[in-house]
């Protein structure tokens, strides 16, 4: 089937489920976090080629103002996302964390090899990017430790 024709004909689905999707999206805002399980690494599977943890806390006190840190384990192709110049021994294998606050300074950015620099326990229960970004302890009850160095890649 040619691609304009393969579009045409499943462009009026698409349109038809995303409000599902978006509404889903919106109900679920504000809500209690219920899925556990979701917070497993997925490394090294062949069902999942990334997982993403982000950790975002608003309203802190002057000079932080807000703490945001952001997990991409494995990269997924997204331009968005994706950094080439960042990648370790394989897109796969790489892990990109970035880690902010308002204060002057308090920025941190760094690639890893998930296999060579990252213990990531399979239940999720510690995931250790390089000793500098630390997600630790089981559902509700979690610890961020982050080193707030200047930016540096590599």
């Amino acid at each position: 089937m040619r691609p304009n024709l393969l579009w045409r004909t499943a462009k009026p689905a698409i349109f038809r489920i995303l409000p599902w999707f978006s509404g889903l999206a919106i109900r679920a805002t504000g809500q209690p976090f219920t899925r556990p399980g979701m917070l497993k690494p997925h490394v090294g599977g062949h069902r999942y080629g990334w997982t993403h943890y982000g950790v975002m806390i608003p309203n802190l006190p002057e000079p932080h103002w807000y703490f945001s840190t952001m997990v991409i384990a494995g990269l997924p192709g997204a331009t968005a996302l994706d950094n080439d110049d960042a990648v370790t021994t394989s897109p796969r294998d790489t892990v990109t964390v970035s880690v902010s606050t308002a204060a002057p300074g308090a920025a941190f950015y760094r690639a890893y090899s998930m296999t060579e620099q990252c213990r990531l326990a399979a239940d999720g229960s510690l995931l250790d990017f390089g000793g500098d970004v630390v997600i630790e302890g089981t559902y509700p009850e979690f610890r961020v430790r982050a080193c707030l160095c200047p930016v540096r890649v590599g």
